[in-house]
């Protein structure tokens, strides 16, 4: 059975959707990253050279289809950080057709399926980390396709099975996939028990529990040991708990903390409160007069929305945000839509919020294409230019960054200054701040600070000698 939604696509709005999909690919390759930049890439980046859980390579639950398919790319000999990059790059090429297709499924019109993934796309914590070596958008790409699928799944016993790997397969990559995709798993399981599909149902609960089972599982014996790995997991949540999540006293206030995962997660706080503000009008009106699509929406995204406000660390809310930003984008096109209660109002209106975010995060976009991340380009400098009998003091902050790029050399690790006392006159150290006799790697807070997580934005190589 074709699903009623995909009934009204038409011929000229096919051949739309294949135009818009291949001229907004071509985009994603207008925030290639130089290098990797945070120090969950670099964790990554460790990880494609050396898998083990225990030691962060990556960081728990270990995303091993993320890091698995780099690996694949990385046999093929491409260098580790750009086989990472090549896998969020094919994700980032596929995200608005899974958008579209994700919005078609929960009931929305062609023109609001198509403006809210356009707007989504180029929101610009989406299209910069876009660029990177993270795993947030190849796994939003995933999750927003298995969820097209489980919903299309109401009506195609074969969608819905498909629906189920494809989930897995995501969480596989990102476990948080699975709060997304849960409610249109089981609407989708409603139907088919409604209809007494029931050995499809068995099917797609086996088939995707198996592959989440078989994707951790591989991950807990590729590192030292099982009880290692589970090890590792309960550290790794102690960790959030105590330091990212709202139970730790030193973070910032929940008001606040919402502000920043639900209204401003970047800095663009005008065209983001004009979005916001749509989207909350296209909620009022589907309270009004019962639409369920703008509901459902809400209903789906709703709760990762809210464990990333209560667990999450907020100076980190642009990429957490990644994902449940979708609901403001397509939300707030249909905002647009009750609002000028015409097709061209609402492209207008849409085309005008795109247009805004694309000018102003134009500066970011150029800083991520053509300059390299100060901490990377202070440990290059320090690998060429300090010599190999010379001590070398590298900050905490980039310690997963030197593993990658200091292979041969065996650096000391500082967090605080006070730490190098003692060290000799002659020793370099490799620093998060600049020294006025220093060799500096700034970048300005204008571009990609309003986007990314704010820190590795100062290195510096500088001798001790020189420091005091």
């Amino acid at each position: 059975m074709v699903p009623v939604q995909w009934r009204r696509v038409t011929a000229r709005q096919k051949r739309i959707v294949l135009a818009l999909s291949i001229a907004i690919a071509l985009t994603r390759f207008a925030v290639v990253a130089r290098s990797f930049f945070d120090w969950d890439e670099a964790l990554f980046v460790s990880a494609v050279r050396e898998y083990d859980v225990t030691l962060h390579h990556p960081h728990p639950p270990g995303f091993p289809i993320f890091i698995g398919a780099a690996k694949v790319l990385h046999a093929l000999g491409i260098e580790e950080f750009r086989a990472l990059q090549a896998v969020v790059i094919l994700g980032a090429c596929f995200l608005f057709p899974a958008l579209f297709a994700f919005a078609r499924e929960l009931g929305f019109d062609f023109a609001t399926s198509v403006l809210g993934a356009a707007i989504f796309c180029f929101l610009p914590n989406v299209w910069l980390y876009g660029g990177t070596a993270f795993s947030d958008v190849p796994a939003t790409t995933l999750v927003f396709a298995a969820c097209a699928l489980l919903l299309r799944g109401r009506s195609d016993p074969r969608a819905y099975v498909l629906g189920a790997v494809v989930l897995g397969i995501s969480a596989g990559v990102r476990t948080t996939n699975l709060m997304i995709g849960a409610i249109p798993a089981v609407v989708a399981t409603v139907h088919q028990a409604r209809a007494k599909r029931y050995r499809d149902i068995a099917m797609a609960i086996v088939a995707g529990a198996a592959i989440v089972l078989a994707s951790y599982a591989a991950a807990g014996l590729a590192s030292t040991g099982i009880a290692n790995f589970f090890e590792s997991l309960r550290g790794q949540s102690r960790y959030v708990a105590e330091v990212d999540s709202w139970r730790n006293p030193e973070r910032m206030k929940l008001g606040e903390a919402a502000v920043q995962f639900f209204l401003h997660p970047f800095q663009y706080r005008d065209i983001l409160n004009a979005l916001t503000g749509a989207a909350v009008l296209s909620l009022i009106a589907g309270l009004v007069v019962r639409r369920a699509a703008p509901l459902l929406t809400f209903a789906i995204f709703a709760p990762l929305a809210i464990v990333a406000w209560l667990q999450f660390d907020p100076m980190a809310a642009g990429r957490y945000s990644i994902a449940y930003m979708a609901a403001h984008a397509v939300l707030g096109a249909d905002g647009f839509r009750v609002l000028g209660r015409r097709a061209s109002v609402q492209t207008a209106l849409s085309m005008i919020i795109l247009g805004l975010f694309v000018f102003s995060v134009q500066r970011g976009v150029r800083e991520q294409l053509l300059t390299i991340p100060p901490p990377v380009a202070a440990l290059r400098f320090a690998a060429e230019h300090v010599p190999p009998d010379a001590p070398l003091y590298v900050h905490g902050s980039m310690e997963p960054h030197a593993v990658v790029l200091l292979r041969d050399r065996e650096p000391r690790w500082f967090r605080k200054r006070e730490e190098l006392a003692s060290a000799p006159p002659d020793a370099w150290v490799v620093d998060e701040i600049t020294y006025a006799r220093g060799t500096n790697f700034v970048r300005e807070k204008l571009g990609s600070w309003k986007v990314l997580r704010r820190r590795n934005f100062k290195a510096s190589v500088v001798r001790v000698s020189e420091m005091r």
